[in-house]
């Protein structure tokens, strides 16, 4: 299965500059047998922020962008028919990953802006990141 995790709020809290609590333990599971992306916004010393956490070798792949966009999904989905969008934001990863027809998780954290929308709804909503694993237990 491929997962497709976004960083800033869905693995990396700002607000305290680190990884939320369960992350390292969760993609180290995960990387032995889910082929893993993560994707982000391009932003000043993101690449150095990821390097420095050590999080690399969890993915298979880290891509940068400058725009999250349907056509910038469908690349990195590629004929993956089984895969995973989670993210923290109804209004991109969530709203692209549904209109490609895959399974999509929203971390919702307390302090998200982003509210559930009558038109576009998350396959699965969690509130925090450890929720995955036992989500990833249905489609495996």
């Amino acid at each position: 299965m491929k997962i497709i995790f976004d960083y800033n709020r869905t693995i990396f809290d700002p607000d305290n500059n680190c990884l939320y609590r369960g992350v390292l333990e969760l993609l180290a599971k995960l990387s032995k047998k889910h082929k893993l992306l993560l994707i982000s916004r391009q932003s000043s010393g993101r690449k150095a922020m990821i390097k420095q956490l050590k999080i690399e070798s969890f993915f298979n792949d880290i891509v940068l962008t400058k725009k999250k966009t349907r056509k910038f999904f469908q690349e990195l989905i590629a004929n993956d028919k089984n895969t995973i969008i989670i993210g923290d934001r109804i209004s991109e990863e969530i709203k692209i990953g549904n209109k490609l027809n895959h399974v999509t998780i929203w971390i919702k954290h307390n302090n998200n802006q982003d509210k559930l929308s009558k038109i576009i709804k998350p396959t699965h909503i969690i509130t925090n990141i450890i929720q995955i694993d036992s989500i990833l237990k249905q489609y495996e």
